[in-house]
């Protein structure tokens, strides 16, 4: 079978997706592992302050390098680039064992593994927008969306179990030997018999052009909105449910487990009708799940708004990243608009993590949430407003769906 029917045809079962989702799981479950780290700080005898910058470094890193990493996938190809991200995630994950206090080694190691993460990202997100079928980029983008969510729902508990039977040590061998197994997932050469389609051209790309497109700005825009009530949730959940005297678990279960099945199942959907509606009714969910942050004490509003929040990420991540691949204008592109994008993801996540954290120290977390989900609220008003740049009519699938204005 040729690569262009397979791609169609076989697409969740042919051997490039099945890769490319191994190496996924792995990485970010590598990632998800180092969630309990501040913990291994806090032996060390890091301050709050000291664990926030410590931590900090490795986002500040995937922001600051993705740019250089996007220009080098254009020049090396994916796979190269990916193979690259893997393997200085494992060296930076095993230098681990010989950090036993607060230095400069420490920031440094942090950086490393910052690196690494966002090479792969970088030529992942690449290699996932040219491989898919144009017309099948929701369903793609959500069974990845799926397992990242499953390996970030599923690996903290495992290194909290790891951490208490067999001390940080575990932890760290665990989270190099899901590196091991993303290394392996290069090795079968049946599942990289198209690697020819995992080069691009050396065509000269310039982010300030791609910026300068009112569409991918516009995009821009609309994904720092969202992200913010995002990383205002997941990063500080766990603390908001402690103070109302809850647990975080059923909450985070029910969300992401909602979101898996939701990208799994439905995730084709995105693909039947204009993204740009998916994205609306995300804002609709997440704005909701946002207002009522604060009164879930009560337990139906604690499961309601954990739905919600579910659904509002659910179908936004493939809409978000289909309406960036839409944006590229040939494959040539690709590498360095998907560098530019997801950075924008992560700055997000930056941005929404200290801004919250600041301003929860002056009105508190019952006053940040009614905040970002008047920012989500203003997304979803953005995104009306410019759905006519983000998804050109002449893009739009055609379905009846398209045809009600």
């Amino acid at each position: 079978m040729d690569f262009e029917k397979e791609r169609n045809e076989k697409l969740i079962f042919s051997g490039w997706f099945a890769a490319l989702n191994i190496l996924l799981f792995c990485i970010f479950a590598n990632l998800a592992l180092f969630y309990l780290y501040p913990l291994a700080l806090e032996e060390m005898g890091a301050s709050n302050t000291q664990v926030g910058l410590i931590m900090g470094v490795f986002v500040v890193s995937t922001v600051l390098t993705r740019p250089l990493f996007g220009l080098v996938t254009a020049r090396l190809g994916e796979r190269r680039v990916m193979l690259f991200g893997v393997a200085l995630c494992l060296v930076s994950t095993l230098l681990y064992h010989f950090i036993t206090r607060i230095s400069g080694w420490l920031y440094l190691v942090r950086l490393v593994h910052g690196m690494g993460f966002s090479a792969f990202i970088a030529a992942y997100f690449s290699a996932v927008a040219r491989l898919a079928p144009p017309g099948r980029r929701g369903e793609v983008f959500g069974v990845i969306g799926a397992t990242i969510q499953a390996a970030v729902a599923t690996s903290p508990a495992l290194g909290e179990w790891l951490v208490k039977s067999f001390g940080f040590g575990a932890l760290y061998n665990f989270a190099a030997f899901a590196l091991l197994l993303a290394l392996f997932a290069f090795i079968p050469k049946g599942f990289w018999d198209h690697r020819v389609y995992m080069q691009t051209d050396r065509s000269r790309v310039s982010y300030l052009r791609l910026l300068r497109r009112p569409g991918f700005a516009s995009l821009l825009g609309v994904t720092l909105l969202f992200v913010f009530g995002v990383a205002a949730v997941f990063y500080f959940v766990a603390l908001h449910t402690k103070h109302k005297g809850l647990t975080v678990g059923p909450f985070i279960f029910v969300c992401s487990g909602l979101a898996v099945v939701i990208r799994v199942f439905l995730g084709h959907r995105v693909d039947r009708s204009a993204k740009i509606n998916f994205v609306k009714w995300c804002f609709i969910c997440e704005a909701s799940a946002l207002f009522l942050m604060p009164f879930i004490h009560f337990r139906p509003i604690y499961f309601m708004t954990a739905l919600l929040m579910g659904l509002g990420i659910s179908l936004m991540y493939p809409a978000l990243n289909s309406l960036a691949a839409q944006q590229a204008v040939g494959e040539g592109e690709m590498p360095a608009l998907m560098a530019m994008y997801t950075m924008i993801f992560d700055l997000g996540f930056l941005i929404g993590i200290t801004g919250s954290g600041a301003l929860a120290d002056l009105i508190t977390l019952n006053g940040v949430y009614p905040v970002m989900g008047l920012l989500a609220l203003t997304g979803l008003l953005f995104s009306h407003l410019t759905r006519g740049l983000v998804e050109p009519r002449d893009e739009l699938p055609a379905s009846p769906i398209n045809s009600i204005k």
